[in-house]
Protein backbone atom coordinates (compact mmCIF):
# COMPACT_ATOMS: atom_id res chain seq x y z
CA UNK A 1 0.00 0.00 0.00
CA UNK A 2 2.92 2.45 0.84
CA UNK A 3 4.58 1.39 -2.29
CA UNK A 4 1.58 2.27 -4.31
CA UNK A 5 1.04 5.56 -2.58
CA UNK A 6 4.04 6.80 -3.06
CA UNK A 7 3.97 5.89 -6.64
CA UNK A 8 0.55 7.33 -7.37
CA UNK A 9 2.04 10.82 -5.50
CA UNK A 10 5.05 10.67 -7.83
CA UNK A 11 2.67 10.60 -10.82
CA UNK A 12 0.56 13.37 -9.60
CA UNK A 13 3.67 15.37 -9.18
CA UNK A 14 4.75 14.52 -12.52
CA UNK A 15 1.55 15.25 -14.18
CA UNK A 16 1.06 18.51 -11.71
CA UNK A 17 4.72 19.65 -12.62
CA UNK A 18 3.67 18.62 -16.41
CA UNK A 19 0.35 21.24 -16.51
CA UNK A 20 2.26 23.72 -14.75
CA UNK A 21 5.22 23.89 -17.56
CA UNK A 22 2.18 23.70 -19.92
CA UNK A 23 0.70 26.69 -18.46
CA UNK A 24 4.05 28.35 -18.01
CA UNK A 25 4.67 28.09 -21.91
CA UNK A 26 1.41 29.37 -22.83
CA UNK A 27 1.90 32.66 -20.29
CA UNK A 28 4.58 33.40 -22.00
CA UNK A 29 3.40 32.44 -25.44
CA UNK A 30 0.57 34.22 -24.75
CA UNK A 31 2.63 37.22 -23.10
CA UNK A 32 4.86 37.28 -26.41
CA UNK A 33 2.43 37.57 -28.69
CA UNK A 34 0.77 40.26 -26.91
CA UNK A 35 4.06 42.26 -26.67
CA UNK A 36 4.31 41.88 -30.55
CA UNK A 37 1.33 42.86 -30.97
CA UNK A 38 1.84 45.77 -28.80
CA UNK A 39 4.86 46.37 -31.17
CA UNK A 40 3.17 46.29 -34.45
CA UNK A 41 0.18 49.01 -33.31
CA UNK A 42 3.09 50.87 -32.19
CA UNK A 43 4.84 50.30 -35.19
CA UNK A 44 2.08 51.24 -36.82
CA UNK A 45 1.11 54.07 -35.30
CA UNK A 46 4.60 55.75 -35.91
CA UNK A 47 4.64 54.71 -39.83
CA UNK A 48 1.36 56.05 -40.28
CA UNK A 49 2.78 60.03 -38.32
CA UNK A 50 5.98 59.38 -41.06
CA UNK A 51 3.24 59.14 -43.75
CA UNK A 52 1.68 62.48 -42.30
CA UNK A 53 4.78 63.66 -42.68
CA UNK A 54 5.66 63.09 -46.21
CA UNK A 55 2.21 64.23 -47.11
CA UNK A 56 3.16 67.44 -45.51
CA UNK A 57 5.96 67.83 -47.92
CA UNK A 58 4.46 67.47 -50.52
CA UNK A 59 1.88 70.19 -49.95
CA UNK A 60 4.83 72.51 -49.16
CA UNK A 61 6.40 71.71 -52.41
CA UNK A 62 2.85 72.41 -54.19
CA UNK A 63 3.15 75.86 -52.61
CA UNK A 64 6.76 76.38 -52.87
CA UNK A 65 6.57 75.60 -56.52
CA UNK A 66 3.60 77.74 -57.40
CA UNK A 67 5.46 80.76 -55.72
CA UNK A 68 8.72 80.01 -57.85
CA UNK A 69 8.66 76.97 -60.04
CA UNK A 70 12.66 76.68 -59.81
CA UNK A 71 12.07 76.00 -56.21
CA UNK A 72 14.29 72.93 -55.50
CA UNK A 73 13.40 71.17 -52.47
CA UNK A 74 14.37 71.38 -48.54
CA UNK A 75 14.53 69.56 -45.32
CA UNK A 76 15.20 68.03 -43.12
CA UNK A 77 12.40 70.29 -41.93
CA UNK A 78 10.75 69.66 -38.37
CA UNK A 79 7.29 69.71 -37.67
CA UNK A 80 5.32 70.20 -34.11
CA UNK A 81 1.99 68.73 -33.79
CA UNK A 82 1.31 70.78 -30.31
CA UNK A 83 2.29 70.13 -26.66
CA UNK A 84 0.54 66.82 -26.46
CA UNK A 85 2.00 65.54 -29.82
CA UNK A 86 4.88 64.27 -31.09
CA UNK A 87 6.36 65.65 -34.03
CA UNK A 88 8.55 64.51 -36.92
CA UNK A 89 10.67 65.49 -40.05
CA UNK A 90 9.98 65.70 -43.67
CA UNK A 91 12.43 66.09 -46.39
CA UNK A 92 11.81 67.25 -50.01
CA UNK A 93 13.99 66.59 -53.33
CA UNK A 94 12.77 67.99 -56.80
CA UNK A 95 13.99 66.92 -59.95
CA UNK A 96 12.80 68.57 -63.42
CA UNK A 97 11.47 66.87 -66.46
CA UNK A 98 10.50 69.02 -68.96
CA UNK A 99 7.32 71.45 -67.73
CA UNK A 100 7.13 68.60 -65.28
CA UNK A 101 8.14 68.67 -61.00
CA UNK A 102 8.95 65.51 -59.42
CA UNK A 103 8.80 65.45 -56.12
CA UNK A 104 9.64 62.91 -53.62
CA UNK A 105 9.33 63.80 -49.88
CA UNK A 106 10.07 61.42 -47.10
CA UNK A 107 8.69 61.55 -43.65
CA UNK A 108 10.50 60.37 -40.85
CA UNK A 109 9.01 60.18 -37.39
CA UNK A 110 9.57 61.33 -34.37
CA UNK A 111 12.80 62.34 -37.04
CA UNK A 112 15.59 61.84 -39.11
CA UNK A 113 18.10 61.33 -36.76
CA UNK A 114 16.43 59.53 -34.43
CA UNK A 115 14.27 57.56 -36.67
CA UNK A 116 11.24 55.01 -35.54
CA UNK A 117 10.03 54.89 -38.79
CA UNK A 118 10.45 56.22 -42.31
CA UNK A 119 7.62 56.85 -45.23
CA UNK A 120 8.59 58.17 -48.98
CA UNK A 121 5.64 59.47 -51.57
CA UNK A 122 6.31 60.72 -54.94
CA UNK A 123 4.39 63.25 -56.92
CA UNK A 124 4.70 64.62 -59.99
CA UNK A 125 3.34 68.64 -60.38
CA UNK A 126 2.82 70.35 -63.64
CA UNK A 127 2.22 73.70 -64.84
CA UNK A 128 1.18 73.60 -68.63
CA UNK A 129 -0.30 75.66 -70.50
CA UNK A 130 -3.99 74.53 -71.42
CA UNK A 131 -4.66 71.82 -73.97
CA UNK A 132 -5.52 72.64 -77.58
CA UNK A 133 -8.91 71.65 -76.90
CA UNK A 134 -9.81 73.52 -73.97
CA UNK A 135 -11.67 76.54 -75.46
CA UNK A 136 -13.45 74.71 -78.26
CA UNK A 137 -16.25 72.94 -76.14
CA UNK A 138 -19.48 73.28 -75.02
CA UNK A 139 -18.68 71.46 -71.71
CA UNK A 140 -15.59 69.99 -70.01
CA UNK A 141 -15.64 67.97 -66.58
CA UNK A 142 -12.40 66.32 -65.26
CA UNK A 143 -14.47 63.96 -63.73
CA UNK A 144 -17.94 62.73 -64.90
CA UNK A 145 -21.24 63.63 -67.03
CA UNK A 146 -24.47 63.06 -66.41
CA UNK A 147 -27.45 63.99 -68.31
CA UNK A 148 -30.91 63.84 -67.87
CA UNK A 149 -34.32 64.80 -69.05
CA UNK A 150 -35.05 67.09 -71.72
CA UNK A 151 -31.15 68.30 -71.68
CA UNK A 152 -29.92 69.88 -74.78
CA UNK A 153 -25.71 70.41 -75.57
CA UNK A 154 -24.87 72.72 -78.79
CA UNK A 155 -21.36 71.97 -78.91
CA UNK A 156 -18.55 69.03 -78.02
CA UNK A 157 -18.36 67.64 -74.46
CA UNK A 158 -14.89 66.09 -73.39
CA UNK A 159 -15.12 63.92 -69.68
CA UNK A 160 -12.34 62.92 -68.09
CA UNK A 161 -13.93 60.16 -66.11
CA UNK A 162 -17.01 58.46 -67.22
CA UNK A 163 -20.32 60.03 -68.96
CA UNK A 164 -24.29 58.96 -69.14
CA UNK A 165 -25.56 58.17 -71.39
CA UNK A 166 -22.37 56.34 -72.96
CA UNK A 167 -21.73 56.49 -76.70
CA UNK A 168 -21.36 60.61 -76.55
CA UNK A 169 -18.40 63.34 -76.23
CA UNK A 170 -14.94 62.74 -75.97
CA UNK A 171 -13.11 60.60 -73.61
CA UNK A 172 -10.28 62.81 -72.94
CA UNK A 173 -7.89 61.31 -69.65
CA UNK A 174 -6.00 64.56 -70.06
CA UNK A 175 -8.93 66.26 -69.16
CA UNK A 176 -7.86 65.37 -65.10
CA UNK A 177 -6.46 67.32 -63.67
CA UNK A 178 -8.68 70.38 -65.61
CA UNK A 179 -6.19 73.40 -66.32
CA UNK A 180 -5.72 75.20 -63.29
CA UNK A 181 -6.45 78.56 -63.82
CA UNK A 182 -4.95 81.88 -61.75
CA UNK A 183 -7.31 82.66 -59.46
CA UNK A 184 -5.43 85.86 -58.08
CA UNK A 185 -5.19 86.90 -61.12
CA UNK A 186 -8.58 86.75 -62.30
CA UNK A 187 -9.57 87.65 -58.78
CA UNK A 188 -7.44 91.20 -59.52
CA UNK A 189 -9.17 91.73 -62.98
CA UNK A 190 -12.64 91.18 -61.47
CA UNK A 191 -11.81 93.50 -58.93
CA UNK A 192 -10.81 95.99 -61.17
CA UNK A 193 -14.00 95.79 -63.06
CA UNK A 194 -15.51 98.82 -61.75
CA UNK A 195 -19.42 98.88 -62.78
CA UNK A 196 -21.73 102.11 -62.45
CA UNK A 197 -23.09 101.72 -58.85
CA UNK A 198 -19.45 101.67 -57.95
CA UNK A 199 -19.33 98.15 -56.98
CA UNK A 200 -16.73 95.43 -58.81
CA UNK A 201 -17.07 91.94 -59.65
CA UNK A 202 -15.81 90.25 -56.91
CA UNK A 203 -18.55 88.49 -54.80
CA UNK A 204 -17.50 87.24 -51.26
CA UNK A 205 -20.31 84.90 -49.21
CA UNK A 206 -21.28 87.92 -48.04
CA UNK A 207 -22.08 89.89 -51.44
CA UNK A 208 -24.07 86.50 -52.06
CA UNK A 209 -25.91 86.68 -49.03
CA UNK A 210 -26.87 90.26 -49.27
CA UNK A 211 -28.04 90.07 -52.95
CA UNK A 212 -25.18 92.10 -54.55
CA UNK A 213 -26.56 91.69 -58.59
CA UNK A 214 -24.55 90.10 -61.17
CA UNK A 215 -24.26 91.43 -64.48
CA UNK A 216 -26.75 91.08 -66.75
CA UNK A 217 -24.30 90.44 -70.07
CA UNK A 218 -21.23 88.58 -71.08
CA UNK A 219 -19.55 91.72 -71.87
CA UNK A 220 -17.83 94.27 -69.63
CA UNK A 221 -16.59 96.57 -72.40
CA UNK A 222 -17.49 94.80 -75.62
CA UNK A 223 -15.81 97.05 -77.91
CA UNK A 224 -12.92 95.82 -76.76
CA UNK A 225 -13.66 92.38 -76.27
CA UNK A 226 -13.52 92.47 -72.55
CA UNK A 227 -15.63 89.62 -70.32
CA UNK A 228 -17.25 90.36 -67.32
CA UNK A 229 -15.23 88.43 -64.97
CA UNK A 230 -17.41 87.49 -62.10
CA UNK A 231 -14.98 86.17 -59.49
CA UNK A 232 -17.31 84.28 -56.79
CA UNK A 233 -15.07 83.37 -53.60
CA UNK A 234 -18.04 80.61 -52.70
CA UNK A 235 -20.66 78.55 -53.53
CA UNK A 236 -22.67 80.41 -56.16
CA UNK A 237 -26.84 78.65 -56.43
CA UNK A 238 -29.17 80.67 -58.41
CA UNK A 239 -32.96 79.94 -57.90
CA UNK A 240 -36.04 80.67 -58.78
CA UNK A 241 -36.47 82.73 -62.00
CA UNK A 242 -33.10 84.35 -62.00
CA UNK A 243 -33.75 86.33 -65.35
CA UNK A 244 -30.14 86.67 -67.12
CA UNK A 245 -26.91 87.26 -65.46
CA UNK A 246 -23.49 87.17 -67.78
CA UNK A 247 -19.92 86.89 -67.96
CA UNK A 248 -16.82 84.80 -67.29
CA UNK A 249 -17.77 83.41 -64.00
CA UNK A 250 -15.33 81.73 -62.16
CA UNK A 251 -16.52 79.80 -58.84
CA UNK A 252 -13.29 79.18 -56.71
CA UNK A 253 -13.74 79.48 -53.18
CA UNK A 254 -11.87 81.94 -51.40
CA UNK A 255 -8.45 81.01 -53.06
CA UNK A 256 -6.33 83.72 -51.63
CA UNK A 257 -6.13 82.61 -48.51
CA UNK A 258 -6.93 78.90 -48.58
CA UNK A 259 -5.55 77.14 -51.80
CA UNK A 260 -7.50 74.12 -50.88
CA UNK A 261 -11.11 75.54 -51.47
CA UNK A 262 -13.60 74.74 -53.74
CA UNK A 263 -16.88 75.54 -54.69
CA UNK A 264 -19.62 74.18 -56.53
CA UNK A 265 -22.13 75.93 -58.89
CA UNK A 266 -25.79 74.99 -58.71
CA UNK A 267 -28.62 76.85 -60.77
CA UNK A 268 -32.24 75.94 -60.10
CA UNK A 269 -35.69 77.35 -62.14
CA UNK A 270 -35.44 79.27 -64.92
CA UNK A 271 -33.44 81.75 -66.64
CA UNK A 272 -30.12 82.04 -68.47
CA UNK A 273 -26.12 82.59 -68.06
CA UNK A 274 -24.83 84.93 -70.99
CA UNK A 275 -21.56 83.62 -70.89
CA UNK A 276 -19.25 80.97 -69.56
CA UNK A 277 -18.84 79.27 -66.09
CA UNK A 278 -15.55 77.73 -64.41
CA UNK A 279 -15.76 75.51 -61.36
CA UNK A 280 -13.58 74.01 -59.16
CA UNK A 281 -16.46 71.85 -57.50
CA UNK A 282 -19.28 70.36 -59.10
CA UNK A 283 -21.71 71.81 -62.05
CA UNK A 284 -25.43 71.49 -61.85
CA UNK A 285 -28.49 72.70 -63.60
CA UNK A 286 -32.02 71.45 -62.85
CA UNK A 287 -34.09 73.17 -65.06
CA UNK A 288 -37.46 74.26 -64.96
CA UNK A 289 -40.83 74.40 -67.27
CA UNK A 290 -39.03 77.10 -69.21
CA UNK A 291 -35.52 76.08 -69.32
CA UNK A 292 -32.45 77.22 -67.82
CA UNK A 293 -29.02 77.95 -70.38
CA UNK A 294 -25.93 78.83 -70.47
CA UNK A 295 -25.17 80.49 -73.66
CA UNK A 296 -21.08 80.06 -73.65
CA UNK A 297 -19.50 76.67 -72.00
CA UNK A 298 -18.62 74.96 -69.10
CA UNK A 299 -15.73 73.90 -67.53
CA UNK A 300 -15.79 71.51 -63.92
CA UNK A 301 -12.75 70.24 -61.82
CA UNK A 302 -15.26 67.29 -60.42
CA UNK A 303 -18.91 66.35 -62.16
CA UNK A 304 -21.01 68.43 -64.86
CA UNK A 305 -24.75 67.42 -64.23
CA UNK A 306 -28.07 68.44 -66.06
CA UNK A 307 -31.39 67.78 -64.58
CA UNK A 308 -34.63 68.58 -66.80
CA UNK A 309 -34.80 71.55 -69.39
CA UNK A 310 -31.30 72.15 -69.57
CA UNK A 311 -29.35 73.82 -72.29
CA UNK A 312 -25.21 73.96 -72.92
CA UNK A 313 -23.98 75.83 -75.72
CA UNK A 314 -20.83 76.38 -77.33
CA UNK A 315 -19.86 80.00 -77.90
CA UNK A 316 -16.54 80.57 -80.02
CA UNK A 317 -16.78 84.30 -79.59
CA UNK A 318 -16.98 84.15 -76.00
CA UNK A 319 -13.92 81.44 -75.20
CA UNK A 320 -11.79 83.61 -78.00
CA UNK A 321 -12.90 86.49 -75.49
CA UNK A 322 -11.48 84.28 -72.61
CA UNK A 323 -8.39 83.20 -74.32
CA UNK A 324 -7.74 86.62 -75.47
CA UNK A 325 -7.01 87.80 -71.48
CA UNK A 326 -4.13 85.21 -71.29
CA UNK A 327 -4.59 83.76 -67.95
CA UNK A 328 -1.76 82.04 -66.47
CA UNK A 329 -1.85 78.50 -64.96
CA UNK A 330 -1.15 77.34 -62.13
CA UNK A 331 1.16 74.11 -60.98
CA UNK A 332 -0.68 71.61 -59.64
CA UNK A 333 -0.03 67.67 -58.75
CA UNK A 334 -1.56 65.26 -61.64
CA UNK A 335 -0.21 61.91 -59.51
CA UNK A 336 1.09 60.76 -56.43
CA UNK A 337 2.08 57.42 -55.32
CA UNK A 338 4.12 55.93 -52.45
CA UNK A 339 7.74 55.14 -53.16
CA UNK A 340 8.39 51.47 -51.38
CA UNK A 341 12.10 50.40 -51.00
Amino acid sequence: MTCLSRGKNGMALVLSLGFLAVFILSAVFAASAMLNDLNSVKHLSYSTKAFYLAEAGVRKALYELRNNYAWIGEGPVAISWGVDYAGGDYETTVTVDGTRRNVVSTGYFPGKSAMLAKRAIEAVIDNPPPPSWFYNNAIVAAEEVELKGNWTVNGQIVYGEEIDPAGIGIHQPDANPLALLSFSQLRSMAESQIKENGQNNVYTEADIESGKPFPTSFWFNEADGIPNIVYVETNLELRGNIGTVGGFFVVAGDVITNPSAQADTTINGNGSIDGVVYTLGDFKINGGGSGLGITGGVWAKEEVELNGNATVSFSQQYMDAIEGLNIATRPQIISWKEKHG
